[in-house]
């Protein structure tokens, strides 16, 4: 993110890690004081951990439509955190959905989104209610989860955060329940 930020090269960091190098779909989520400020991301794994959380860091910082770019003097205040997903399963029923748990894909063949796991649990959003909204994220009006034309998925996130208050070192891990 800092390097996209301040216009420079990125240098994947050297790993042997096969977790670090496998492919995988992950998300990168910036705030400031809170606030969302930004979040992009990948939900197939087409390249490496690595380098998907890599792009999606620079993309959340700069290309996220519904803001302005991250600037330079707002680096020391932007809090990071990282979703890194699972495989997905389809959802055939509501039941399917645990709030805390899921994080939710629609598709249909003109419009596709995504709202993570998290989301549903900071809102307070009981399962009708996180559907709704996925629909709404794809501009749709909302709609059954069983109708034609349409397909949901379900997936966990391992979530990673920074601690601390901003411009301080350190991260914690935790997953969402499973």
């Amino acid at each position: 993110m800092e390097a996209a930020v301040r216009k420079r090269r990125f240098s994947s960091p050297g790993t042997r890690d096969n977790t670090l190098l496998r492919p995988a779909g992950a998300f990168t989520t910036l705030t400031v004081s809170g606030e969302l400020r930004g979040c992009v991301g990948f939900i197939e794994p087409a390249d490496s951990l690595v380098e998907t959380v890599a792009r999606s860091a620079a993309k959340a910082a700069l290309e996220d439509h519904r803001f302005l770019p991250v600037t330079e003097a707002e680096l020391d205040s932007i809090r990071i955190e990282l979703s890194v997903l699972s495989g997905r399963l389809p959802v055939r029923s509501q039941d399917d959905i645990v709030i805390g748990r899921d994080g939710l894909v629609l598709e249909t063949p003109s419009a596709r989104g995504l709202l993570l796991p998290q989301v549903a649990s900071s809102n307070g959003w009981d399962v009708p209610t996180f559907i709704a909204n996925l629909f709404r994220k794809c501009g749709l009006p909302v709609s059954s989860i069983d109708a034609p034309g349409i397909s949901v998925f379900r997936f966990t996130a391992e979530v990673f955060s920074e601690t601390g208050a901003p411009g301080e070192s350190g991260s914690s891990r935790h997953d969402v329940p499973s």
